[in-house]
Parts: structure tokens; sequence; C-alpha cells
């Protein structure tokens, strides 16, 4: 199955939206912006940014969560017709195998297109994000593809929250840890689940700022984060509460959320996998 939508928006340029599915990759796009200012830079090709398709990406490989890490697009003419040739790149996030996806697709040009001379989005800078604009996160965040799950799996239970997990490991005293520590139980097969504290029915569930920095104090206290000197968590809440809010499995969300922790400039090191960062995820 494939289908592709190109759009125009006068004030905004192209936006593209399409599915492909092959044998092993099922790929979804959702108003991803194209940076092409009319269709002769179109027809040379072009590369989608990276930050739209961190957000607005769906990957499915062999029907287990991966990503996108790259993909380029360039309008070419078919025997039937314009044609959207895509050249993306897609990880399988429990073996880290780069699986080369390449497709073209029948797409209608909008007849409002100029050749040249429209706007060209521009590509999103990290440090120039503000977190705290529900405009911005609505952009990124809500605005991409809801990730696809099998058939009869319930949907993720993010609702319950960080809180739980943080509370408890607060209240273990150190006799009631394993001899190998909170470290250990962080960077071993599977981190030690504590027991959920009850709760009243006033309780609240913590804010999406406040479930990031729980979970990166939590990582910076099990040695599994290390920041440059003279750098603080805050700097990294805004962050991770985007990468937390969204619609993906916990073993997808733990791969974007190490990769974009060791692009940030306040980030020395991360020392906990994949695998067990989405075990912790997995507690929400």
């Amino acid at each position: 199955m494939a289908s592709c939508t190109l759009t125009w928006f006068a004030d905004r340029g192209f936006e593209l939206t399409l599915e492909v599915t092959t044998d092993e990759v099922v790929l979804r796009l959702d108003a991803v912006p194209v940076p092409a200012d009319g269709t002769a830079e179109l027809g040379g090709g072009v590369e989608l940014h990276r930050l739209d398709v961190l957000f607005k990406a769906s990957v499915m490989i062999e029907g287990e969560p991966g990503q996108i890490r790259e993909a380029q697009v360039r309008l070419v003419e078919g025997e039937g017709g314009p044609q959207l040739h895509l050249d993306a790149r897609c990880e399988d996030v429990e073996t880290g195998e780069i699986l080369p996806l390449e497709a073209e697709l029948a797409v209608a040009v909008p007849g409002e297109a100029p050749e040249a001379g429209g706007p060209r989005p521009k590509p999103l800078d990290e440090d120039e994000l503000d977190w705290d604009d529900e405009t911005t996160l609505e952009a990124l965040v809500v605005g991409g593809p809801e990730a696809s799950t099998p058939e009869g799996d319930p949907p993720e239970a993010g609702a319950r929250g960080l809180k739980a997990l943080l509370e408890a490991l607060a209240n273990i005293d150190d006799e009631d840890l394993p001899p190998e520590g909170l470290n250990e139980g962080l960077n071993g097969k599977h981190p030690a689940r504590p027991t959920e504290p009850e709760r009243s029915e006033g309780d609240q569930s913590m804010g999406a700022a406040e479930e990031a920095q729980g979970l990166l104090e939590l990582l910076l206290r099990g040695e599994n984060l290390e920041l440059e000197e003279g750098c603080a968590v805050g700097a990294l809440v805004e962050g991770t509460a985007a990468v937390l809010a969204l619609e993906l499995s916990p073993e997808a969300k733990a791969s974007q959320l190490s990769s974009w922790l060791l692009d940030q400039d306040s980030v020395a090191d991360l020392f906990i996998g994949d695998e067990d960062l989405a075990a912790i995820l997995e507690q929400w």
C-alpha cells in the first residue's frame, strides 16, 4: 500500500504526507515541511529536515517500532505523470541495523505551487525552540503521526506518569536495595520495578516538565547520564518532555531520547542502553 499527498501553502510552502509499505518497513510521514521554494528545486531533490522527520514520522520494521534517520525527496516525471522519489534510511531500534527504503509514488503537484520563489521552510534549531510554548509542542509532537501498534495490543499506559517510580525509589531504604545498589538496577537487563505507592483520590499526575526532570535526575543519580561541567538537568527538561510526549512504544521513545540527549551540548555522555532505558519508560 502506498499513498502520497503534496500540498502547497502560500505562507509556508510544500508539506508532504505519505505512507509506504514494503515487505519489511511501514513508513508514514504526516504534514512534513519540504524545504523547496518551488517545483524546480524539488525536482533537483531536497533533504527533509532532521527534527521534522524525527517528530512527524512513524516507522515499523517487521512489526516492531523503528525510526527514520534521514530522508530525501525528489519530484520526477514518470510514465504515468509526476512521481515523488523517496530515499530514506530507517533504523531498527532493537538491532541498530539501518535499512534503506526507496520508492516512487504517484503524486499530484499543486497547481498553485510556483516554479521558484516561494517560501522555503527553515530547519528547526533545537536551541532556539521555546518548549514552553504550546504552539511549538503542538507543531512538533501533537502534529506527528501516531505509531502503529500490532492488532490487539493495548495502548501505552502513559497516564501513570513517572511519579510512581520516583516516589518509590525515594522511599526505598538502602537495606532494601540489592547488594549491587541502584546503579546496578539501572544498568542490568531489567531495572528494579518498585511497588507503586498508594494514592489518594485527589492526587494529580505530574506535569510534563516534572516528569522529564524526574527522569533526568534518576539517570543522573544512577550514573547513567553525565553532564558537562557546570551544566544542570534544567537545560534538558523541555526537550526531554517533548520526546516523552510522543505516542511511541517505549523502545522507539528510548532510542529517540538517547539520540536527542547525545546531541545536546550540555550532555557529556550517556551510559544506558536503549533496552534498559525502555524498561524504565515502560513503568510509566
